[in-house]
């Protein structure tokens, strides 16, 4: 189960933009153009609590974030589906 709550280290990991920017730089193309515009174009739109989620979510493996972000893999877990949503939206989103 993840943790929504501002701890200390929650600030620290949801504010430091040049680790999240290094931890969006994937193995995939896809996912590098999807991540990466979604944290330099929204990120700081997000709540605290979906920020959190957001680093959480680059913790997870290429493949499972490939198959949730690009639609492949319908089943999301409950906790990431608003911010998928989100990241989905604004991948399909006309510049």
């Amino acid at each position: 189960m993840l943790t929504n709550q501002m701890t200390p280290q929650n600030l620290n990991r949801i504010n430091n933009l040049k680790a999240l920017s290094w931890a969006c730089r994937r193995g995939m193309l896809e996912l590098d153009m999807i991540l990466g515009a979604f944290l330099t174009e929204k990120y700081l739109t997000l709540t605290d609590a979906h920020k959190i989620l957001f680093v959480d979510l680059l913790a997870l493996p290429d493949p499972l974030l490939y198959e949730w972000l690009l639609g492949v893999q319908v089943e999301v877990h409950d906790e990431f589906l608003p911010l998928v949503e989100l990241i989905r939206c604004h991948a399909r989103s006309p510049i």
